[in-house]
């Protein structure tokens, strides 16, 4: 290490083609260390790169400035960091928020004991870990950050295919379905198999095998409602706020495996008939709502002509269907995840009219918040009923407080206050980041005008009169000294002394500031074009501390190259006050939930620790 530190940082910058992929030398900013590292996403346009630490496994985004081209005397050496994972377990969050929560299971300085079982064909080495002589599977699992798959099932299922490779000779014919990936670095393709002697499908008769070796194997545990870890949830169904159903976001990983284990399923057309459908009969049935195959339950014969009424077990809405199938063995374990819930505070009414009413006036409310995800707050559980009466809050309104309020509107006849329109979202790249009360975005729409601006500098050095008037607040061409491009910019500091000459300029396209001494004039045509990057402050429910802000800042530097969703609710000339959404996820939400999570974990240890001394006093 000593030896890449001395020959890196005497070596000046160099110019490279880098493509996902490259071996590079990459400087970590937080230490200003270099080491090895591999290209895991490029930006080209803002010289940014995702890279993999190759003997850390950690990830990190670095500029063209932290990168070098490999020497061969450094490339040589083994990769020294190796990817570890427990066996027979999936994880119930992605892979983004796993990592964030690790951290607080393996703290610096711990202890590790680590056992080696065995390494599969993708490198990853399946291990047993104690962490200061506690396993961390066991708490990881107490903590329902990740589900126990069946051992015997991964056994069964391991023989069972090699039995059948070997009755072919392992001569097959494979046909390439698409892609999986299973995190950041890592992905296989997914493929159906065909004895090359038979044509049958390998997978269909493994189907087979597993269900008659293991017919009552249970996939997934569950946990129940009122143990969910992550108190969220969206709004599958509704009838009325005395009648709806939820589906709880921390049962996205067992909803994943429903969606693909029936569309696998399909796909080979193994489901056959359902022999005798009788009422309660669960089912699997086609969705045009969805457009999809859905689990099901018979509630009601019709005539032949008009076949069944089914109800949804994961959606709770009812549908008639003459096809119906018989549900494969592996999702029996799976229990509904359409959960019945009520309104913990309704208004009341007086006659059907203000029912109807009330009704249409909670349906109309769901649909101004559709895709959006609502927060917990309460729930009690009636026994006898089966139903959850929850109170809920959708971006920071109560829903029962909302339906109240647009009730009376309505009631009063005035329509025209009842709902706000339906927000829009700008897609848009966050390009500049200083607080959650800081930050700049660049629109996806102005992505094309952006890169005229940028082809016009291009030659701003040679043909472009040096601007010498430096004084707070005039707009001109300056040089990014990282790159040494220039771009249009506006002085915000001059300084003085040994310093005289320079200045602090904040680019207007890009949002960042830098100390430069280049200086060009401003073409009156490139002047009057508005500028590209978008000055913008989360809503005013974030809480303005250091981590929270450092939270917001690893959530964007993860996501450095992909599209986010912009919703203005505010605008002015200086600042914009935003609601910011990564795949329909608000990241205001996102960053609660990773902040709880860690202060539960906190809350807990401290707990332990506790009792850990107090147990200890008390063997003194």
């Amino acid at each position: 290490m000593s030896d890449i530190q001395e020959f890196y940082h005497k070596k000046p910058l160099q110019s490279l083609q880098l493509k996902v992929g490259s071996h590079v030398m990459a400087r970590h900013r937080k230490d200003n260390v270099i080491y090895r590292a591999r290209i895991l996403g490029c930006n080209q346009m803002l010289r940014k790169y995702k890279v993999l630490f190759v003997d850390f496994g950690n990830q990190s985004a670095v500029t063209s400035e932290d990168i070098w081209q490999v020497e061969k005397r450094f490339a040589n050496f083994p990769i020294m960091a190796y990817l570890c994972g427990f066996y027979g377990i999936v994880s119930n969050y992605d892979h983004l928020y796993m990592i964030d929560r690790m951290d607080q299971y393996l703290p610096q300085g711990a202890i590790l004991q680590c056992e080696y079982i065995e390494c599969n064909s993708r490198d990853l080495y399946y291990v047993n870990v104690n962490v200061n002589k506690v396993p961390l599977k066991e708490t990881l699992l107490a903590e329902g950050l990740i589900t126990q798959i069946s051992p015997e099932l991964g056994g069964i299922a391991t023989k069972s295919f090699n039995t059948l490779l070997t009755k072919c000779d392992g001569a097959v014919k494979v046909e390439i379905v698409g892609e999986q990936e299973f995190d950041a670095t890592n992905s296989c393709i997914v493929v159906r198999l065909f004895a090359a002697n038979t044509e049958e499908n390998i997978f269909e008769n493994l189907h087979k095998a597993l269900a008659f070796n293991n017919k009552n194997a249970q996939i997934i545990t569950t946990n129940p409602f009122l143990e969910s870890f992550q108190k969220t949830c969206v709004i599958s169904h509704a009838i009325s706020p005395m009648k709806f159903f939820i589906q709880l976001k921390s049962n996205s990983p067992k909803m994943d495996l429903i969606t693909k284990t029936l569309k696998n399923a399909i796909n080979i057309e193994s489901l056959k008939p359902l022999d005798r459908p009788e009422v309660g009969r669960v089912c699997v049935t086609y969705s045009t709502e969805d457009e999809c195959y859905c689990r099901g339950r018979v509630t009601r014969v019709l005539d032949k002509e008009e076949g069944f009424e089914i109800f949804l077990l994961d959606y709770g809405n009812f549908l008639i269907s003459q096809d119906i199938r018989e549900m494969p063995i592996d999702l029996y374990s799976i229990p509904s995840l359409a959960l019945n819930c009520q309104l913990n505070s309704i208004p009341s009414v007086s006659n059907e009219e203000e029912e109807s009413l009330l009704n249409e006036c909670f349906l109309s409310l769901l649909e101004t918040h559709f895709g959006e995800i609502y927060e917990i707050q309460t729930e009690q559980y009636d026994e006898e009923k089966k139903t959850y009466y929850v109170k809920l809050q959708v971006n920071y309104k109560d829903l029962a407080e909302e339906l109240t309020r647009t009730f009376g509107l309505r009631k009063a006849n005035k329509i025209e206050e009842t709902f706000s329109p339906l927000p829009t979202l700008h897609n848009c790249s966050v390009i500049h980041v200083n607080s959650t009360q800081s930050f700049y975005v660049q629109f996806n729409d102005d992505i094309a005008s952006l890169e005229h601006i940028t082809d016009a500098l291009l030659d701003a050095a040679e043909e472009f009169p040096v601007f010498t008037e430096l004084k707070v607040g005039a707009l001109c061409v300056a040089q990014f000294p990282d790159d040494g491009a220039y771009y249009r910019a506006e002085i915000i500091s001059v300084l003085e002394g040994e310093e005289a000459g320079k200045c602090e300029v904040h680019y207007l396209d890009f949002g960042n500031n830098s100390i430069t001494d280049q200086f060009r004039q401003l073409p009156p045509e490139l002047l009057k074009k508005e500028r590209f990057s978008q000055h913008c402050s989360l809503e005013a429910t974030c809480p303005p501390n250091e981590e929270v802000n450092q939270t917001f800042i690893n959530l964007i530097d993860q996501r450095f190259s992909e599209t986010f969703q912009l919703e203005f609710l505010k605008k002015s000339e200086s600042l914009n006050i935003v609601r910011l959404f990564y795949q329909e996820k608000n990241i205001l939400h996102e960053m609660q939930q990773l902040l709880r999570g860690q202060l539960l974990l906190q809350a807990a240890q401290e707990v332990n620790g506790f009792f850990s001394d107090k147990e200890g006093n008390a063997s003194d």
